[in-house]
């Protein structure tokens, strides 16, 4: 390993060229650009600190910072040996450099943030929130305590950032990942879900209170507007449009962000509607984490109240100007500090008490779940810099130690705004402000621009947690006006929600309005113990607001228990004549209700086997079959699958084929598939298909098999050989056809190669494993995989061939310090040869790489793997070219390959699609899943193992390798 040389005082600081626009200021591995004017230092180097993560000021502006291990590690391992630090930093001569460096804190779990509060610093510490303490004055903490217990540790661990200490006294921190926490709250309910949250509680840790839900996978910090409001930091909320992920929101009573994910789909999370919110700021896959409110004077009036954010993986701290919006803000951004060093990752910004600014700096050790280089990367430490305006007059002793008691305080509010006394009302005191509350509504118009909406929304928060259940009609009322500001219409909505008053909530179902009635649909469906009924609900499915409507189908979607009492209704309608086709093809994307009762069961299969409905009805129930995951499947459902399979030319014939898949053990779909899978008068794709919807360990004709095995040559598309491959592997080939299949795996490609391997699984005789192990030999792909791939597809072989397989697979078995060796040459060689993008784009959409199958970019491709939309703003060609060659080195967070292993003892590996109550859905491949029963579950454990294919090097020359790279640095 190189060694890594210690970032030396700031006399290596140089100022290289000021411009009206912009200064650059040169430290001894990076050059960093700020507007001009500012001045960059060095605040603290590696003589004092190693891997700054988060930084909090205590009353005497002693600094205390969290200091990472550099461990990536299993988090559950690094449980078992915290080896993290909190050091406390001084600067002693007022320089702006700290000077000395004390260890307050040794054997922290992995930190995710920290605050100095009241004489104690608080670290989040995966699972919990501890906090320390020093009772003896000798600047070494002698007391810990674990603050908060979160209960759970996921393999990323985001489970817990923070704290923040919030404007109403309480302090605030973030709940990521996706593992099911159970808390009491203040309010007398219990939360227990899997969605993603900030909470806040009481510095003795009481009145636990949830502020925003969402589907993200990582909310990180917390900050407060001067009107008191919640804004925090998030990665992966957002994917609405291409290029969206990472953002900067405000956390709004009543709003559930995004991601569309499970953990807000199941019924725990309250919903104020079928939308998420979405940030004000979209950073795209910026990895935003770090952010803070400015409010000094120091940098000038236009700084005052801007918001500094850092991303992590764009190298810069971003500057943000938040002005109301409606109910919500609108933000104007700018670079603010911009560093060239690709392992310059800062993770918090921080005001000083002179009114400069600090950026800490981790370095680049931070690996864990962050698809960066994993490849013998020198461990690169951080420091922390700090920005000053230039010429700003320094601070005396006495000014610094008044600003420091000011700053550890909660953060200053804007009193003279009306809104910020109603939203810290709402937050400390909302029984002594009803009659505020209830006036604001009244004073709301319905311009969209509204000055009182930010008044109102606070208001509406207010009386939602007194459950004022006088205030509904004042509720309903405004509802009627807001229907243009949906995110004061989320607020109202939650209100009546969390008020729980159903009986005056209901009229509004009675009014003329759309905008009450949707508002009061929603909240009655969504109240504890609601008791809304289907028919209150259906006459709204065929609404002229289009609102309205899709409210109605959203709610409708969301109870399969109301198919029994539903079915006769869908039955009228979707017979009836003369409905427009929008409301018909809505009612068809709902008959997934209707496979719970038998009523809707016997209603889907008369919808495929009689006439008067419509074809897209009858695929439409089809397809609600296929996805139904009965266990037992009704004798209506088998008869009507099978009439349509074995009427061949119907337009609704591959999705029976479909829904066959799920009743594949009865002899006469069998023999009907097999039909269908022998017909050449059928499309390839549908002949697939067919065989592919054959039950595991399924024979196969030599009509079948020759077919099968056609399919799977280089020629065919990607996703075809890997349908291919996985049929062939679950099947029980005899002897002859194992033999003849080894000829197939020589030119197979890295796709589809450790898949047709399967098919070997059963063992043979020595021949047949020379000619396995012959045909692997000569197969470029089979060189790229890693040998604990192939290793179990001799494991029923005899003694011999498992012998001469072990010789094989050591070949193949090259340890990391080759690997990144063979990285390095291969880089230095592919960027010699000057890549070109639109060759590039054409290797990533070719067969021969199949790319686009499985990773989008802008609105074309898969979504089997992360969008690559501005993947070149993120990652170096040495990043780059590493996932290419060696895909499993790192996993992007939500992407993570899965084992699980049912109780017959078969495994299925794949990406994490579902994680319900009721089963599990595995993506294992671009347009294939696997969907496991909860019950049927024995194990579930990570994956090591990407579910992209290592080898695709090998399928390429190094020129289009080299224009594969340069395509992808090119997505910006």
């Amino acid at each position: 390993m190189k060694p890594q040389s210690k970032i030396l005082p700031s006399v290596l600081i140089v100022l290289l060229c000021v411009t009206t626009q912009a200064a650059q200021f040169k430290l001894a591995n990076q050059t960093m650009t700020v507007p001009d004017g500012f001045e960059v230092m060095l605040a603290a180097d590696t003589n004092r600190i190693q891997r700054p993560v988060s930084a909090s000021f205590d009353d005497h502006g002693r600094l205390y910072v969290t200091d990472s291990s550099g461990s990536n590690d299993k988090p559950a391992d690094q449980l078992k040996n915290p080896l993290a630090r909190i050091l406390c930093l001084q600067d002693t001569d007022g320089d702006g450099r700290f000077d000395k460096s004390v260890v307050f804190a040794e054997h922290v779990m992995f930190p995710q943030g920290c605050l100095w509060h009241d004489g104690w610093v608080y670290v989040a510490a995966p699972p919990s929130i501890w906090r320390f303490k020093d009772t003896n004055g000798d600047g070494v903490a002698d007391v810990r305590e674990e603050w908060w217990k979160g209960n759970t540790l996921t393999g990323c661990a985001n489970d817990v950032h923070g704290p923040y200490l919030g404007p109403d006294g309480y302090i605030y921190w973030t709940k990521g990942a996706f593992a099911e926490q159970t808390h009491k709250l203040g309010n007398g309910r219990t939360l227990k879900d899997k969605a993603a949250h900030i909470f806040r509680a009481r510095p003795d840790g009481s009145d636990l209170d949830v502020i925003m839900s969402g589907g993200m996978d990582n909310p990180v910090e917390v900050a407060f507007t001067p009107e008191g409001e919640t804004i925090f930091t998030s990665t992966f909320i957002d994917f609405s449009k291409p290029g969206y992920r990472d953002g900067i929101a405000h956390a709004v009573y009543g709003g559930v962000f995004g991601k569309i994910h499970d953990v807000i789909e199941d019924g725990r999370v309250k919903r104020a509607g079928p939308d998420v919110m979405h940030p004000f700021y979209q950073a795209g896959p910026a990895a935003e984490c770090g952010i803070g409110r400015y409010q000094s004077d120091v940098f000038g009036p236009d700084y005052r109240n801007n918001f500094f954010a850092t991303t992590f993986n764009l190298h810069k701290v971003t500057r943000h100007i938040l002005k109301p919006s409606g109910a919500t803000y609108a933000s104007t951004d700018s670079d603010f500090l911009v560093s060239d060093n690709v392992d310059f990752h800062p993770t918090d910004v921080l005001e000083d008490a002179d009114g400069s600014l600090l950026v800490v700096d981790t370095g680049g050790w931070y690996k864990l779940c962050c698809p960066s280089s994993q490849l013998a990367k020198p461990d690169i430490l951080g420091a922390i810099y700090r920005v000053r305006k230039a010429g700003a007059v320094k601070s005396t002793d006495k000014a610094r130690i008044a600003a420091y008691k000011r700053m550890v305080n909660s953060p200053g509010l804007d009193l003279k705004n009306p809104s910020t006394a109603l939203q810290l009302s709402v937050l400390t005191a909302p029984k002594r402000n009803r009659s505020k509350f209830v006036k604001a509504l009244s004073n709301y118009g319905s311009a969209p621009g509204d000055s009182n909406a930010h008044a109102v929304r606070a208001a509406v928060e207010g009386l939602g947690r007194l459950r004022d259940k006088k205030s509904v009609p004042a509720i309903l009322e405004t509802l009627g006006r807001a229907s243009k500001d949906l995110v004061l219409e989320q607020a109202l909505i939650r209100a009546l929600i969390d008020i729980e008053s159903a009986g005056p909530t209901r009229a509004g179902l009675k009014t003329e309005n759309p905008a009450i009635q949707r508002g009061a649909l929603i909240a009655l469906d969504q109240m504890d113990g609601s008791d809304l009924k289907p028919d209150e609900v259906v006459p709204f499915v065929s609404a002229s607001d289009e609102r309205l409507r899709a409210a109605a189908n959203w709610i409708l979607g969301r109870h399969p228990n109301w198919g029994g009492e539903l079915a006769g209704w869908f039955r009228q309608r979707l017979t009836a004549s003369g409905l427009a086709t929008i409301e018909l093809t809505a009612l068809d994307g709902q008959l997934h209700i209707l496979t719970h009762a038998e009523a809707g069961k016997q209603l889907l299969a008369d919808a495929i086997t009689q006439s008067g409905f419509r074809d897209e009805t009858r695929v439409a129930s089809l397809n609600a079959i296929a996805g139904a995951g009965s266990k037992e499947t009704p004798a209506s459902w088998k008869a009507a699958v099978l009439s349509v399979l074995e009427t061949k030319n119907s337009s609704a014939v591959a999705s029976a084929v479909r829904a066959a898949r799920t009743m594949n053990s009865d002899a006469k779909i069998i023999a009907a598939l097999r039909t269908l899978g022998h017909d050449s008068n059928q499309t390839s794709a549908l002949r697939l298909d067919a065989i592919a919807a054959l039950p595991a360990g399924a024979t196969f004709d030599a009509v079948e098999f020759d077919f099968l095995r056609s399919s799977v040559s280089a020629d065919n598309a990607p996703i075809t050989r890997s349908t291919v491959a996985g049929v062939l592997a679950q099947a029980k080939l005899d002897a002859s056809q194992l033999a003849a299949l080894t000829d197939n795996l020589k030119s197979a490609g890295p796709l589809e190669l450790n898949k047709l391997c399967g098919a070997f699984d059963g063992g043979g005789d020595d021949t047949l494993g020379s000619a396995l192990l012959a045909a692997l030999r000569e197969s470029k792909s089979a060189k790229a995989l890693h040998p604990s791939q192939l290793k179990p597809h001799f494991a029923k072989f005899p003694e011999a061939t498992q012998k001469s397989a072990n010789e094989f697979l050591a070949s193949l078995d090259v340890d990391s310090t080759k690997q990144a060796a063979n990285l390095e040459a291969l880089l230095a060689e592919i960027m010699s040869l000057h890549g070109d993008i639109r060759r590039g784009q054409l290797v990533f959409t070719s067969s021969k790489t199949a790319c686009v199958t499985c990773h989008e970019i802008g609105y074309v491709g898969g979504k089997l793997g992360p969008s690559l939309s501005g993947i070149g703003k993120i990652r170096t060609e040495r990043d780059l070219l590493e996932a290419v060659v060696y895909p499993s080195a790192s996993f992007v967070r939500s992407y993570e390959p899965m084992t699980v292993v049912n109780k017959s003892g078969d495994d299925f590996s794949g990406v994490l699609r579902k994680d319900a109550l009721d089963e599990v859905v595995l993506a294992t491949g671009a347009e294939t899943e696997m969907r496991i029963a909860r019950a049927d579950i024995a194990d579930m454990r990570p994956g090591k193992l990407s579910v992209m294919p290592q080898g695709l090097d090998t399928q390429l020359s190094k020129q289009e390798l080299a224009d594969l790279v340069v395509f992808l640095k090119s997505m910006k």
